[in-house]
């Protein structure tokens, strides 16, 4: 372990070098904003199932969202199209199960939903 013990012998430079050294190493500065994913159908349709009903009674309605969709995404576009305050939103993400009918096999397309939790006393008409 010697070999990382060894000292590197600093070589004298002239005080010219050592400014065109540090002027080389200074990257630009370039501030750049994170790009921010913008999808037109963020919300794909309600989830209307008996158990998203009963969740309705409790202020909590459930949407099948795009793949990419991320929860602040998801409650900009619910608060934008409903026009309703959005307390919090869970992501639940299924996974496409093989099933077979007949012999053949195939396989259902995965599924991603948002749980959306609104304010007490707001509601969404869902058709």
């Amino acid at each position: 372990m010697s070999f990382l013990n060894i000292k590197k012998e600093k070589t004298p430079v002239k005080n010219e070098t050592k400014k065109e050294v540090k002027e080389e190493v200074k990257k630009p500065e370039t501030k750049s904003a994170p790009a921010k994913h913008i999808s037109k159908n963020v919300l794909v349709k309600p989830w209307i199932t008996e158990k998203s009903t009963d969740l309705s009674a409790e202020n909590k309605y459930v949407f099948l969202v795009a793949k990419d969709a991320t929860k602040p995404l998801v409650r900009e576009n619910v608060m934008k199209k409903y026009n309703v305050k959005v307390t919090n939103v869970d992501m639940v993400y299924i996974k496409g199960k093989v099933k077979s009918f007949r012999g053949k096999t195939s396989r259902r397309s995965p599924v991603k939903k948002a749980i959306i939790t609104l304010k007490k006393g707001d509601k969404i008409e869902i058709q």
